[in-house]
């Protein structure tokens, strides 16, 4: 996993995130599933509500190997402080936790 919690993201525009995560094979060489989630209760716990899963796409078998969606955030609950994310794409069904053989990345990010 990736972790770049550190240093909070500031998302200017909440109603238009765009996350794009963009692979190094042209390809994918298994469907691929990619999801996101947020810790809105800010409890260290990601998908324990069931907003706090807000992208889950499937990509098929030899399609770009990637990660291109728009998110609104500005409907979540916010309490103006810095929330997680957890950005998974994998080849098998995973939960926040269980990511087996693809790529994690988690971040830190707030908007007003």
């Amino acid at each position: 996993a990736w972790d770049y919690t550190q240093m909070p993201i500031e998302l200017i525009n909440p109603s238009n995130t765009i996350i794009n995560i963009q692979g190094d094979t042209e390809v994918t060489e298994r469907s691929t599933s990619w999801k996101v989630w947020i810790d809105l209760n800010e409890n260290g716990i990601y998908g324990d509500e069931a907003n706090e899963l807000v992208v889950d796409k499937f990509v098929e078998e030899g399609q770009p190997y990637g990660l291109n969606t728009t998110l609104d955030l500005s409907t979540l609950p916010n309490s103006r402080q810095a929330k997680f994310m957890r950005i998974i794409g994998d080849y098998t069904v995973f939960g926040p936790c269980s990511s087996s053989i693809g790529e994690a990345l988690d971040l830190s990010v707030s908007w007003q």
